[in-house]
């Protein structure tokens, strides 16, 4: 497993974003080529002073934060439920809410964890971000997200983006000012149109 610390998002994308190119392995996935690394965990310790990278897919920019702000189905992962659904409307429940009573509740607390999947065989698609836990240490909020698969030439710094918006969200209803992201990506890859992108 490799292990990327930086302070901010840009910062900990472009390192594993290198990473990835220089250290993984090409395979395929159906018939498109990817380079892939297996087991990238990224450490980012400021995630909420982040400002959003400009002018680098803002079609997907856009794509993303509606995926985890609004509660429908989307046509382009075979119809199925947003992030917002399965955080927000989880078969009726609102895991968000879940968590913030939870840490008020039990500020020590070992298990605030949700996830966003389903049962196996209830949707074809799997969602990429499948796990997510909430924790109080350091007098921060630390959000630990797994990940089955992440694409870090398009999608994964807006995932990083709305999952550091999401702790935020949490945080200031516990009253707390910090926050932490951990990310640990079981395949980190990049598809073969971006293995050449400077960043």
């Amino acid at each position: 497993m490799k292990t990327i610390t930086q302070n901010t998002i840009q910062d900990a994308w472009r390192k594993a974003f290198l990473f990835i190119v220089k250290k993984g392995q090409k395979i395929k996935d159906n018939e498109e080529e990817l380079i892939e690394a297996l087991n990238l965990f990224l450490i980012i310790n400021n995630p909420e002073e982040e400002k959003l990278l400009n002018g680098f897919h803002k079609d997907i920019q856009q794509w993303m934060h509606e995926n985890f702000t609004e509660i429908r189905k989307i046509p382009e992962i075979g119809n199925s439920w947003s992030y917002a659904w399965r955080l927000y409307d989880y078969q009726g429940v609102n895991q968000i809410n879940w968590i913030i009573e939870k840490l008020k509740s039990k500020p020590e607390s070992k298990s605030a964890t949700i996830t966003t999947l389903q049962k196996a065989g209830e949707e074809s698609y799997v969602p990429c971000v499948s796990l997510l836990d909430f924790k109080i240490r350091e007098n921060a909020l630390w959000l630990t997200v797994t990940c089955r698969s992440l694409d870090f030439g398009r999608k994964a710094i807006y995932n990083f983006y709305n999952l550091a918006e999401l702790a935020k969200k949490v945080a200031n209803e516990i009253n707390l000012k910090n926050i932490k992201l951990f990310v640990h990506a079981i395949s980190a890859h990049i598809y073969k149109e971006e293995w050449n992108l400077k960043v």
